[in-house]
């Protein structure tokens, strides 16, 4: 008993990753609201969502599940095929907190829609209105189109705890030689700021994997907001 204590019982390997058919089709059925947004058609079907342009199947890997002091997390995956071609490049975080279940997921599903999914959702119409961003974000005009010679599809600013807002395009030409150093092909790109006392934790990804050099030039950039501001954002670049 006493060795189950030291040890076995405070080394168990936490889950295996599992796929969640359900909230796919829960992705599936956001996907469609974005493109009501855009005024394009779309219709779901379990984890695929059928538009006039193209079919968008998704597969939603959880990575970790818990519950503590009355608060659910999931922490999860989401992975994009389109007409029956995967992007592994685009798969993107689903982050969901809350009271319970439907209360995490159902926030979870409206941050990854704002911040990823209208990107993707432009990226696939090739939108050049960039029409489903345009549905959340009136200033959405600002952003430069393209950027080093590569369209440059952004999803919605998420900004908490400051009223400051993000110059699009002073932020692109920080970045812009990291654009222009992408290979041919379809990327994902995205940064989020953890601004605290005298310090801000940045936490950046290119094609899902973690990225130093995009990092370091985002810090180039003057993010507004001081503690306790937490900025994410997210780009599509072909």
């Amino acid at each position: 008993m006493w060795w189950c204590l030291m040890v076995a019982c405070g080394t168990a390997e936490p889950p295996a990753p599992s796929v969640d058919a359900d909230l796919a089709a829960e992705v599936a059925q956001t996907w469609c609201k974005l493109h009501k947004g855009a005024e394009a058609s779309c219709a779901a079907e379990g984890a695929t969502a059928k538009a006039d342009a193209h079919a968008a199947t998704f597969e939603v890997w959880v990575d970790r599940t818990e519950e503590k002091l009355g608060i659910y997390t999931v922490d999860a995956r989401v992975e994009l095929s389109v007409d029956g071609t995967a992007h592994p490049a685009l798969t993107t975080p689903l982050r969901a907190y809350g009271g319970s279940r439907d209360e995490a997921v159902k926030r979870g599903l409206h941050e990854w829609a704002v911040v990823y999914g209208a990107a993707l959702v432009d990226w696939t119409l090739a939108s050049p209105e960039r029409a489903a961003l345009a549905a959340l974000d009136k200033e959405h005009g600002a952003t430069p189109r393209a950027v080093s010679g590569k369209e440059v599809y952004r999803g919605y600013t998420l900004v908490r705890g400051t009223e400051g807002r993000v110059d699009h395009a002073a932020l692109l030409g920080v970045i812009g030689e990291d654009l222009s150093a992408l290979g041919p092909g379809v990327h994902g790109l995205s940064v989020e700021i953890l601004q605290e006392a005298g310090n801000a934790t940045r936490t950046c990804t290119l094609d899902g994997e973690s990225s130093g050099p995009l990092c370091r030039s985002a810090a180039r950039y003057a993010w507004p907001g001081g503690a306790g501001t937490q900025i994410r954002q997210y780009w599509v670049v072909e």
